[in-house]
């Protein structure tokens, strides 16, 4: 098995990686920046699969990055997987987007719950791109085969928020958080969350059995703020008190910032979502 990982610098493809290395040794796994131009004439025919890990996210959002948001996660992906199924037209095409491509935020004192009849609709650039990515690979992955041309394989992941050791992004801002304060509420919520172990071990099978759809991969039970912190903080050997007396002033805290929302507001996917 030959793999090409497209943005080796990533946390979950240097995680992949590290999977790879210690459960495949024999497989070749190759790396591609696209900071330049050089994936336009790079050689795809040797490879069985290819992980598109590249992404412009977690950053503010300005007109200026808008250009460098769409190049990454939509316009690069989708030449890419053309220029691979052109050289090798059985490969696999694996897609990291996000979940944030239903548009919906969790809310304190209920669960949003995303299954298979909520509507696409983004709000952030991120994932708005994401989604135009998602739609362009599926038309280059359904272009019509040539008589005896093997079948294309897409892959499309929507995982929702990745935490574990050293994960960027929100999950570091709640552990700078538990590492500042002391003392949470103790406002019980649901969230579909998955560790990068999980996220990683999915991502080899589906390159082991080759497969192909869109999936949603979470941990199998869904995921409280409260006990995450618990474990950031048993992690980082710093104490920290659960306080019920804080719970109103979250309920509160949400009239003037949409962050409480974030933290402490239950979304989950639908068990049916990865059946």
């Amino acid at each position: 098995m030959r793999i090409l990982i497209i943005g080796p610098n990533s946390y979950i493809a240097q995680n992949f990686i590290k999977l790879v290395d210690e459960r495949c040794p024999d497989w070749k796994v190759d790396t591609l920046s696209v900071r330049d131009n050089g994936w336009k004439t790079y050689d795809y025919s040797p490879y069985d699969s290819v992980l598109y890990c590249a992404a412009c996210v977690h950053k503010k959002e300005s007109p200026q990055l808008a250009e460098t948001c769409r190049r990454l996660n939509c316009d690069i992906p989708g030449e890419i997987a053309q220029l691979l199924w052109s050289q090798a037209p059985a490969s696999q095409f694996i897609f990291l987007s996000t979940m944030a491509v239903f548009g919906l935020e969790g809310r304190v004192g209920k669960t949003v719950c995303i299954d298979s009849a909520t509507p696409l609709s983004p709000k952030t650039m991120y994932a708005k791109t994401k989604l135009a990515g998602e739609e362009k690979l599926c038309a280059a992955s359904q272009v019509p085969l040539h008589w005896g041309e093997p079948r294309r394989a897409l892959a499309i992941f929507r995982p929702p928020m990745v935490y574990g050791a050293d994960c960027p992004g929100n999950y570091q801002r709640l552990k700078a958080f538990v590492l500042t304060f002391r003392i949470f509420p103790t406002l019980r919520n649901r969230r579909s969350m998955i560790h990068i172990d999980t996220l990683t071990d999915r991502l080899l099978n589906c390159v082991i059995q080759r497969q192909a759809g869109i999936f949603h991969p979470r941990e199998a039970n869904d995921i409280c703020t409260a006990d995450l912190v618990r474990d950031i903080a048993a992690e980082a050997n710093r104490p920290v008190y659960f306080c019920p007396l804080l719970n109103p002033l979250v309920r509160l805290g949400v009239l003037f910032h949409p962050a409480f929302h974030k933290v402490w507001g239950g979304l989950i996917y639908h068990k049916e979502m990865d059946a």
